[in-house]
């Protein structure tokens, strides 16, 4: 193969003089030589080293990146690919993020038709409160989950829910041992409801004690109506403890 002035390797690869001006002025790529008329000129080395570089950028390499590559300055082209392959992930994890958030809020408005701005406000903090502690994977299937109940089992369980939360304040109002058999009995019901939101998922159920850990599990059910309060989580689980003997 002679060699070509930049115009024909423009269209020959796709790319705009410009851009191949710009790989000139970078360092990146240069010409074999310039005529005296100043015209670039490129030779079959020129050409292979561009196709790797128009391969590098569709695989979502930087211009740096690459020029750090081709010089075997930089680290190798499978940390590259490595370091583009987690960036990709967390894209496509903030999009899923993002897509369940409007099929969440999407629902709400089916089922109120109307939503306030401060419900709307209450409802984005909850969702990004869930995703702190919940992988991408996790929110999956915990959603996968509440399809495959439906909406009348969940209404259900949520009322499972304020019934054993009412029976703790109760007890805990009156002071009862935490040993006693009606306590118990509140423990009892109280795992079997997380056991059924989990689906034995140790992962999941990981992810949950950290949200409670950290108090936002706590908080989250006290906007959502539970009458939950610091004394009380305190209390359950020194009641768990006590069930563990």
């Amino acid at each position: 193969m002679s060699n070509i002035r930049i115009g024909e390797l423009a269209k020959q690869t796709g790319l705009t003089v410009r851009t191949l001006h710009h790989y000139d002025d970078i360092g990146l790529l240069h010409p074999s030589y310039r005529t005296t008329s100043g015209y670039r000129m490129y030779g079959p080395d020129e050409l292979l080293k561009l196709s790797q570089i128009v391969m590098l950028r569709q695989l979502g390499l930087s211009l740096e990146e690459i020029k750090q590559h081709i010089s075997q300055q930089g680290d190798s082209l499978e940390h590259f690919i490595q370091k583009q392959i987690h960036q990709l992930k967390a894209q496509i994890d903030g999009q899923k993020r993002l897509l369940s958030r409007l099929q969440t809020v999407a629902k709400q408005l089916q089922e109120k038709h109307d939503i306030s701005m401060d419900a709307l406000a209450q409802l984005m903090e909850a969702i990004k409160m869930v995703e702190k502690y919940y992988t991408s994977e996790q929110l999956e299937q915990l959603k996968q989950r509440y399809e495959d109940i439906g909406e009348e089992k969940i209404q259900q369980v949520q009322e499972e829910w304020k019934q054993v939360f009412q029976g703790f304040q109760q007890a805990l109002e009156q002071k009862r041992p935490v040993e006693s058999t009606e306590t118990q009995t509140l423990v009892q019901q109280y795992n079997a409801l997380i056991a059924a939101f989990t689906g034995g998922d140790q992962c999941i159920h990981q992810s949950l004690q950290n949200m409670y850990q950290q108090g936002d599990g706590a908080q989250m059910l006290e906007q959502h109506g539970y009458g939950t309060s610091p004394a009380l989580f305190a209390y359950i689980q020194q009641a768990q403890q006590a069930a563990k003997g």
